[in-house]
């Protein structure tokens, strides 16, 4: 499933999680949502929060362990410095990290197989709304400014024996307040 279309363009954060709730909502029943928790272009990291209050469902995220039994999610998460066992009642979103589980690479056939599949597509019309109500018309994210950030590296050339270097560098360091000793 693909949700997509022009009028989505420029929607923030808020935005593309009722995008993403309604579309959900127009697919029908569902016991369980699975996201990512952020995403590679804004990274707000807040989509999966909105979009569990949008579908009025608990969130869970952060997880390491996750079974389903019946109509109940069992999941653990090391959370700071607690070790916590949820128990949840279904239906559930649940958002993942890159350490949530181990990537397995699909076989050449499956990739083919994969491709070759009918792609469905829902699009503003499927879902509802207005057009005021998405894109840069619908967010309520107003950018007052932006500039291109612009590093600048001093270079600085230590010459001297590898001791001489090594001590050269520490002092630096230490003058930089990098190292402490």
């Amino acid at each position: 499933m693909l949700v997509t279309d022009p009028r989505f363009a420029g929607s923030d954060a808020w935005v593309t999680a009722k995008i993403l709730g309604r579309a959900i909502g127009a697919l029908g029943r569902f016991d369980v949502v699975l996201t990512g928790t952020e995403s590679v272009d804004g990274n707000t990291s807040i989509v999966p929060f909105q979009l569990s209050e949008a579908l009025d469902i608990p969130l869970l995220s952060q997880l390491h362990r996750i079974d389903i039994e019946g109509a109940t999610v069992l999941a653990e998460r090391l959370y700071g410095h607690e070790y916590q066992r949820i128990s949840v009642a279904l239906p559930v979103l649940i958002a993942v990290n890159r350490e949530a589980n181990t990537v397995r690479f699909p076989a050449l056939g499956d990739i083919k197989t994969a491709y070759e599949m009918p792609l469905e597509r829902l699009t503003m019309d499927d879902i509802g709304g207005e057009e005021s109500d998405y894109g840069l018309r619908g967010s309520p994210t107003v950018v007052v400014d932006s500039e291109v950030f612009k590093h600048r590296r001093k270079r600085e050339v230590i010459e001297g024996t590898t001791a001489e270097k090594a001590g050269k560098l520490a002092d630096i360091l230490k003058k930089h307040d990098i190292i402490r000793f």
